[in-house]
């Protein structure tokens, strides 16, 4: 596990990142904090999916200091 802290609309969030590989698809779901699984059963994400959400995330500054999850379509 990682953590990382951003910055948004000038205040701190700690953001925790979990491991993830996979292909680039550009498309992702974004979740709370329960566990979620996509149409397929399953609760994955890759590296490049996970840093296209993380960065659309820093940019929207939808969820400052809320939990959220992402994983692949």
């Amino acid at each position: 596990m990682k953590i990382a802290v951003v910055v948004a609309n000038g205040k701190a969030a700690r953001k925790i990142i979990s491991e993830a590989d996979g292909i680039r698809t550009g498309e992702y779901i974004l979740a709370g904090e329960e566990f979620t699984v996509n149409s397929k059963g399953e609760s994955v994400i890759s590296y490049a999916d996970y840093a296209i959400a993380m960065v659309d995330e820093i940019e929207k500054g939808n969820h400052i200091r809320q939990r959220i999850s992402v994983l692949g379509k």
